[in-house]
């Protein structure tokens, strides 16, 4: 073997090397933020809808949700509900804020996604698709199961 022959086996072998590494990375990093309980109630076409679940970042750092979309729904907010002065309001939020090793449930009363102008009916059995995406994480596809009887809903007492 010649000196010239013997550095490119070598240097290919690092390249190779790196690169399953940097795959391996981006693969732990892409799932380091799960979800649970994923829902939505039946609606009809055109209206509003509410989505919730849980946020589970496993990762070591901080993470927030920044930007949100559907190709179901016209447009997607986060928003949260809550109580001032014994009237019930609701506010969007640019972003949530999901800190290391903890989850951030989103749930009727309080934290949830707004889905306006569903592009279809969504009946019991049902699914929305929904992209999350993270400062981190990344865009992240997360499905939305559509459920009947669920609780009322804490904006206009009625179940949806």
């Amino acid at each position: 073997m010649t000196p010239t022959t013997r550095p490119l086996p070598r240097r290919l072998a690092m390249l190779a090397l790196l690169s399953v590494l940097w795959a391996a990375g981006a693969a732990a990093y892409t799932t380091a933020v799960g979800f649970g309980d994923a829902w939505i109630r039946p609606a009809p076409t055109g209206a509003n809808g509410a989505g919730y679940l849980t946020i589970v970042n496993r990762d070591r750092v901080d993470d927030a949700l920044t930007a949100l979309a559907s190709p179901d729904a016209a447009t997607v907010t986060l928003h949260e509900s809550r109580m001032v002065g014994g009237v019930m309001t609701m506010r969007p939020l640019p972003t949530l804020a999901v800190p290391a090793g903890r989850s951030v449930a989103l749930k009727p009363g309080g934290l949830h996604v707004m889905l306006r102008g569903l592009k279809r009916a969504l009946a019991t059995g049902d699914h929305v698709t929904l992209f999350l995406t993270f400062a981190k994480a990344g865009r992240v596809r997360v499905i939305l199961h559509v459920r009947a009887g669920a609780a009322p809903d804490p904006m206009t007492g009625m179940k949806m």
